[in-house]
């Protein structure tokens, strides 16, 4: 299976070759503002979690590449730390000199690729949810932030019952250890990260009466619902 998978990613990366030779070909690669990223990763067997993504927020299914190629306008350099994938509209904005009309929730990476911003200032937030098919919505189901090396899971079960995973990824890359009871001042300055964006509550949903059955179906194929 993880042969399987790794072809996978083998192709895709003869794909992006193809496209970027034709880039060059048509001389247009040096006038090109190139992003590449994904929208999640994939658990291959880490935390039993077999071939799948969506239900747990471990780095295995949420760790995804980003890289901005803009000639002319950025220098080649790599950065280590994270960064949120809901920064990439703002930024590509700010680099574009276009002002958005509308209130956006990211902000830009810019000040952050420049240095003007340190990587401790910037906490990256990520949340899955599941269907409650007795109300016919999306619940929130875990919420995770993680800040420089800490990273907080936080899993609702039900209104008043919890699950708090902390790990620190400088020492625990693969997050085997749940340091939330040892570590319990972190833990508490991590949720209260969490309830300062209003990401702990149930009364988070949305309803899948808004979703027409074309979408329903298409979702249903990809896994996303039963």
């Amino acid at each position: 299976m993880i042969a399987l998978y790794d072809g996978e990613i083998s192709y895709t990366d003869k794909s992006i070759g193809f496209l970027m030779n034709k880039l060059d070909e048509l001389g247009l690669e040096d006038k090109t503002f190139i992003i590449f990223t994904a929208d999640h990763g994939e658990s291959l067997v880490e935390h039993q979690y077999f071939f799948d993504h969506g239900e747990h927020l471990y780095e295995s299914s949420i760790r995804v590449p980003l890289i901005f190629k803009y000639p002319g306008k950025l220098e080649p350099k790599r950065i280590s730390s994270k960064v949120p994938i809901i920064d990439i509209m703002p930024t590509v904005l700010d680099m574009l000199s276009i002002k958005s009309k509308e209130l956006l929730q990211g902000k830009s990476l810019l000040p952050f690729i420049h240095n003007k911003t340190k990587a401790k200032d910037l906490a990256i937030f990520s949340e899955t949810y599941r269907a409650d098919y007795k109300t016919d919505t999306m619940v929130l189901y875990k919420v995770s932030i993680t800040k420089e090396n800490w990273k907080l899971i936080y899993t609702i079960l039900s209104e008043n019952k919890y699950w708090s995973e902390l790990y620190d990824l400088s020492k625990d890359s693969e997050e085997l250890t749940n340091l939330a009871m040892v570590k319990k001042e972190k833990t508490k300055e991590l949720l209260n990260s969490l309830n300062e964006y209003n990401l702990l509550g149930l009364n988070v949903k949305y309803s899948l009466d808004k979703i027409d059955k074309k979408t329903k179906e298409r979702l249903k194929s990809l896994g996303y619902f039963q």
